[in-house]
């Protein structure tokens, strides 16, 4: 038994080392460590250290996965957790039993029992948490693979009061030597959070808040984790996002990773956990996917007739947003610069639909240059210096941009200020956010906009250093061209 033991910790070491070097075209993505390195995290006494129990409901698992995500979590330098499986595979796939008891054998944290009927996505997590005993609550699939230092690394979140942790992620096929399509993440953004479910992989949360926002619900089965995820940042007290990749997201033909085809029924259930997300807020929109059925969200357009809007055409002079904001009265302005051209028909409604929602502050447009191409999809703070930097410059106005984000809209740190919509009940109040929106498009002379920037740029309350919203990862591997400003 001794001999078998060693033959496995032996087995987990090595699988630990294939992916804590991996590479994609030469850069390495996962988070490096040593072995001297991984050694001192698992020598790190923390001041608090709560169990956190890993939550894996099994359905029919191929041997091969079942035992590299096993491994995984026993590969862990944080030593406080409990692994809780639950086998809910069909009589046929009599080895992931087989499996689960091997492990479960020899290491007391690993939680296993069988189950005779499969409930549902949801339902089955809904199981794996009752058996859990754990302070707080991480979501591991049964065919991916966790970091050694994930646990260790939400601890460091932990620690500092964190209820609500998710980290960065990357997608790997059969040998996780080789991973692909790296998701570095921005922080939270509760509008972003409400069109696509970027936080996914990998979150650990305080067992409270799930008591707090109620378990998963099998109505939304296929976005059960977007609409979990909803939930628990709504009732959140400090949500902490770790900008390292620490989760190994297995794709195969079937999963929603490898193509969104395969569950068309996932995009139906995102639109009404969003829209219930919405309905929690006192709002009654109807969101729809952005195109070809994708979970990827927008909200229509609303009527502006009576709303309260005044359009204020910026001249060279005009500087002090503060001053503009003194002599009017009206709840919403719309600053546009007098040589932008707008080419959306309905930008009020389209920025309305945001300005008027609880705590956004601003809304912010795309910007296109006289040729086509984008010239701000969005601005970003480039780092601790302050200078900014303007996404997609030089791009098709139709490119995407990294992991969509061209296309819909998202949480930011600075607005123009040229083309841009205030809501005075929020602006400039402290805790109020931005929004900038890609369904609303100006065009103008490049050498002039970037004039019309100077003194106009709005930021949003409390920020300091570098950016929360634009990760630094993406310039750092080059997935984005530096542009600034």
């Amino acid at each position: 038994m001794i001999d078998d033991l060693y033959v496995k910790l032996d087995r987990v070491i090595t699988h630990a080392y294939t992916f804590v070097k991996c590479k994609v075209n030469g850069t390495v993505f996962g988070l490096e460590r040593t072995e001297a390195e991984l050694e001192a995290e698992r020598n790190t006494m923390f001041a608090y250290n709560p169990k956190i129990s890993i939550i894996t409901p099994l359905y029919n698992t191929p041997e091969k996965y079942l035992r590299e995500m096993i491994d995984s979590v026993i590969a862990q330098t944080y030593g406080n957790w409990e692994l809780c499986i639950v086998d809910f595979s069909d009589d046929p796939y009599s080895v992931v039993e087989s499996v689960a008891e091997e492990y479960a054998s020899t290491e007391p944290r690993i939680v296993f029992k069988r189950e005779s009927e499969n409930l549902g996505i949801s339902q089955n997590t809904n199981i794996c948490i009752h058996n859990a005993s754990g302070e707080y609550i991480g979501i591991l699939d049964h065919d991916d693979v966790l970091h050694p230092s994930a646990l260790f690394e939400v601890m460091k979140e932990i620690e500092k009061k964190a209820d609500f942790i998710y980290t960065d992620e990357i997608k790997f096929e059969e040998n996780i030597k080789y991973p692909y399509a790296p998701a570095f993440k921005p922080d939270f953004g509760r509008e972003e959070l409400r069109v696509r479910n970027y936080i996914c992989h990998f979150n650990v949360f305080k067992r409270s808040l799930l008591d707090k926002a109620g378990f998963y619900d099998p109505e939304f089965d296929g976005s059960q984790d977007h609409d979990i995820v909803l939930r628990l940042t709504e009732k959140a007290n400090r949500i902490a996002h770790v900008p390292k990749i620490l989760y190994y997201w297995r794709v195969n033909k079937t999963s929603v990773a490898g193509n969104i085809g395969a569950k068309p029924y996932a995009t139906d259930a995102g639109i009404r956990a969003v829209m219930a997300a919405y309905n929690r807020d006192g709002y009654t929109f109807i969101p729809f996917s952005l195109k070809n059925n994708i979970p990827d969200y927008r909200l229509p357009a609303v009527d502006p007739r009576g709303v309260d809007v005044r359009i204020v055409k910026l001249n060279e002079g005009d500087r002090n947003i503060d001053a503009i904001l003194a002599t009017t009265t009206e709840e919403y302005l719309f600053l546009i610069d007098r040589d932008l051209d707008i080419l959306t028909e309905n930008y009020l409604g389209e920025m309305l639909v945001y300005a008027m929602q609880r705590g956004v502050g601003a809304v912010d447009a795309m910007l296109t240059d006289l040729t086509g191409k984008i010239f701000s999809a969005g601005l970003y703070v480039r780092g601790d210096d302050g200078t900014l930097g303007a996404r997609g410059m030089g791009k098709k106005a139709d490119y995407p941009g990294y992991e969509n984000d061209y296309a819909h809209i998202r949480n930011v740190s600075v607005a123009s200020g040229i083309c841009t919509m205030i809501s005075r009940s929020d602006f400039g109040k402290s805790g109020s956010r931005m929004v900038w929106t890609p369904h609303v498009v100006a065009s103008g002379d490049a050498s002039k906009i970037r004039s019309a920037l100077e003194g106009r740029i709005l930021y949003s309350d409390g920020i300091k250093g570098s950016d929360p919203y634009y990760n630094p990862n993406i310039l750092k591997y080059h997935l984005e061209k530096d542009n600034v400003l």
